[in-house]
């Protein structure tokens, strides 16, 4: 099986390649042609620079700045190729400026959305507009998913891996979700939402030692 992930930067791209890797025992290569990623922080050569495409393997690609032309004519050699897109481009560029501040692999809390500039906003629209290649999609013969497919809802994740005909079964697909599709592991967290709730109407400390505090987010989840 020799599987490609196309993405644009901050789509999810890197945990669901390797949440694929792991349940179909495949050998994972990030962005092999990024020579920066590659040089600053793996501190190694890639593991694949040229030739065939290596046997039981999942490659990542990002659009932008690495052009698909590194493969060459080897991208019909590919099994599946997969496009994934974030759905709403504030959402991408958001996750863009923050991990430029805390790091591409922390978690954070959004202090950064509020300095998104046109600039910011040009460089994410040149990384869509690369990826949504209709020409290119329909010669690799493409399968679309949405990030918000993926990792908001079990069901509408499962649907979505099933559609992408890999034969992973219910127990492969529990995996992928407790282990990586599973809103619990975004990097971005949310802000603090605590409510203060009395029993009494004019608000006053009740016999029980009240106000109660309440993390509305906690409640969300249930």
């Amino acid at each position: 099986m020799k599987i490609l992930l196309l993405a644009h930067g901050r789509s999810g791209s890197t945990t669901l390649s390797k949440a694929l890797a792991d349940v179909l025992d495949l050998d994972l290569i990030i962005e092999p042609f990024n020579k920066r990623l590659w040089k600053e922080y793996f501190k190694k050569e890639p593991t694949y620079v040229d030739g065939p495409i290596p046997e039981n393997t999942i490659i990542k690609h990002i659009t932008l700045p690495n052009s698909l032309m590194h493969f060459q004519n080897r991208l019909r050699e590919f099994d599946k190729v997969i496009f994934l897109i974030r759905d709403n481009v504030k959402d991408a560029i958001i996750s863009k400026v923050n991990a430029d501040k805390y790091g591409y692999n922390h978690k954070y809390t959004n202090t950064e959305g509020h300095k998104i500039t046109m600039a910011d906003i040009e460089d994410a629209i040149k990384m869509y507009r690369e990826l949504a290649n209709n020409t290119r999609f329909n010669f690799l013969n493409g399968h679309l998913i949405w990030h918000n497919d993926l990792y908001k809802d079990y069901d509408k994740s499962m649907q979505t891996i099933k559609n992408l005909e890999l034969n992973i079964d219910e127990s492969q697909f529990n995996k992928m979700w407790d282990l990586y599709l599973n809103p619990s592991h975004r990097l971005q967290l949310k802000k603090s939402n605590i409510r203060t709730i009395y029993s009494s109407d004019n608000n006053k400390v009740d016999k029980d030692g009240g106000p109660y505090y309440y993390d509305m987010n906690e409640l969300e989840k249930k």
